[in-house]
């Protein structure tokens, strides 16, 4: 078995666990039988997914992407460089 973590909203993590246990499913249950789901399907369902609230959202991310990749790159260029 993979341990797998990802991050989600505090209060949907909480209120998705007190469904679970209010029905007496573990909720890491809950999220395997979603993955094994979607393996038997052959394709995500879409209908099941949050829609992202804007696009302010995506530009974070795509920031946040180009910083890192930006570090990395600069790291490579002074290995080469010897930092020249």
């Amino acid at each position: 078995m993979k341990l797998a973590t990802f991050k989600v909203d505090e209060d949907a993590w909480e209120t998705f666990k007190a469904i679970c246990d209010g029905q007496g499913i573990p909720a890491s249950r809950a999220l395997t039988g979603f993955i094994s789901s979607t393996i038997a399907a052959g394709k995500v369902d879409e209908s099941l997914l949050p829609k992202p609230k804007s696009s302010q959202n995506i530009d974070i991310d795509i920031d946040g992407l180009e910083a890192r990749l930006l570090d990395r790159l600069m790291a490579r260029l002074e290995a080469v460089t010897g930092g020249k």
